[in-house]
């Protein structure tokens, strides 16, 4: 017994000693940073508050704080709705083709944010996009019916790419807080006659409150939406404040470094917010059996209905922008499809990146880095999760704790 508490306690402050190192150091000095008056590493520097005053005591920082907090609250909840629906067709309702709902919603997380942003500028943009010109031809409109360069055009297409966090988050707590047991005509009727308002929804409600800080938080911290979208637009949120404070001339670190620090504080009581609902999750978790099964709503006809919204979402959230990306690819100017284009397309933009010098090490060094950071990330947190759920040592508390810290950091941050 001794010998196995002092391999698990070696174990914990191995683990501590690794996460603080990845994510304690940045943190360090990233605060440690914003309270010097020149970046770190020039000599001469003092400490000082000024980089605070300068940035709390500017009238944008206000305007920053809304956009941003606008921003976050727009995306989770939208991608809420539209995870949460796709989540409860396909675990709990007789829908058609639902199996294939599962495989589709994972596609968008295969496409890269910034590919993802791209492909909506490409749909969305009032004076090419792809979409606006096709309504405008239709209905015979002259101004673009919708507008990218907006602040809900970034919320649209960042929760398009989000969503499919909230549909693996949603499908474990929709259905298992809809078992239902074989053997026992009993549970059957306390299901049915259950109402939703007592019993169902605060059986999700932790499930529900998780979901949408989680997605605040990856809202807030959002960067590749903001740059592409939000700067063409002048609509600033406090990533591309960082991101401007750094590469403008001469870059300001100490203020750059007060806007992480508010942004931190922001994400981190999200953070803490999900990580103590979570914690209690299992007060609120329903008896199951080997029996159990979930219950499977018969929805009549009204099941084509949620075959055709599922199908709409697909079509926006799937088809289109891969669509969009593979059509510019093959031709040597973007517009419109059309039998000219058609005729003009081409492997050339292949051919170029093929013949490449330094492509052939990018598509390496993106693939090691991929495997590598995988393989590394599954070791290391299937450690710190068998530590703090299946042991009681002292100190897992704060293992636990120092693992949210990379989430609450935007990528902003990091640099």
């Amino acid at each position: 017994m001794s010998s196995r508490f002092n391999s698990q306690s070696l174990i914990l402050v191995g683990c501590t000693a690794f996460v603080l190192y990845l994510a304690g150091i940045p943190l360090v000095m990233l605060l440690y940073g914003s309270i010097r008056s020149a970046p770190i590493g020039e000599p001469g520097a003092t400490y000082t508050i000024q980089n605070y005053v300068k940035a709390y005591f500017d009238k944008e920082f206000y305007l920053l704080l809304l956009n941003s907090v606008y921003y976050a609250l727009g995306t989770c909840s939208l991608t809420f709705v539209i995870g949460t629906f796709l989540a409860w067709v396909s675990e709990r309702t007789n829908t058609p083709l639902k199996k294939l709902f599962v495989v589709m919603s994972l596609i968008p997380f295969i496409i890269p944010g910034i590919l993802s942003t791209i492909s909506w500028i490409l749909l969305l943009s009032p004076k090419i996009g792809l979409i606006n010109i096709v309504v405008k031809e239709v209905l015979g409109l002259e101004a673009a019916p919708f507008n990218v360069y907006s602040m809900w055009g970034m919320i649209w297409a960042e929760a398009i790419h989000l969503y499919p966090l909230v549909f693996l988050l949603d499908v474990g707590g929709v259905s298992q807080h809809g078992y239902v047991s074989r053997r026992s005509r009993a549970h059957r009727r306390v299901e049915h006659s259950a109402n939703f308002w007592k019993v169902t929804l605060p059986l999700m409600r932790p499930a529900m409150f998780s979901v949408l800080l989680i997605n605040f938080v990856r809202g807030i911290e959002a960067f590749e939406v903001p740059a592409l979208i939000g700067v063409p637009a002048k609509i600033s949120v406090f990533t591309t404040k960082i991101f401007l404070a750094i590469h403008q001339f001469p870059s300001d670190f100490g203020l750059a470094g007060a806007y992480a620090v508010t942004l931190l504080i922001i994400s981190t009581v999200g953070v803490l917010i999900y990580g103590r609902i979570t914690r209690k999750e299992e007060r609120y978790a329903t008896v199951t059996g080997k029996g159990y099964r979930p219950r499977v709503i018969d929805l009549g006809s009204w099941k084509y209905l949620t075959l055709g919204i599922s199908f709409v979402i697909f079509f926006l959230a799937v088809i289109l922008p891969v669509f969009v990306l593979l059509w510019s690819s093959f031709i040597p100017y973007y517009g419109v499809p059309s039998m000219e284009l058609v005729r003009k397309m081409t492997w050339a933009n292949y051919q170029y990146i093929l013949n490449y010098p330094l492509a052939l090490t990018a598509f390496k060094n993106s693939f090691y880095l991929s495997v590598g950071s995988a393989t590394l990330v599954m070791l290391l947190t299937s450690v710190i999760a068998w530590i703090t759920v299946k042991t009681k040592l002292p100190g897992r508390a704060f293992l636990d704790n120092m693992t949210f810290i990379p989430i609450a950091m935007p990528e902003s941050c990091w640099a």
